[in-house]
């Protein structure tokens, strides 16, 4: 059974593995010209949600990574 440290580790592969597919590495500055994407299914992530911080993942992939993530602590 994998504990923390092995379960935070194939995470960070995991990221890593989508950031090297042609995306950079640091989010690039936003403007109205280059919308955000998502590092998962690569839609647009809608303006309100980039104000809020959430720069990463739609709504929809970010639930499903949320929950993957409890799966794995548990």
């Amino acid at each position: 059974m994998a504990d923390i440290a092995d379960i935070t580790q194939q995470r960070i592969d995991k990221e890593n593995e989508q950031r090297f597919q042609g995306r950079p590495l640091v989010p690039q500055e936003n403007n109205d010209d280059q919308p955000y994407d998502c590092i998962d299914c690569d839609e647009h992530i809608p303006q309100a949600r980039v104000h809020l911080g959430f720069k990463k993942r739609c709504v929809h992939c970010q639930n499903e990574y949320e929950k993957q993530c409890r799966r794995e602590v548990r």
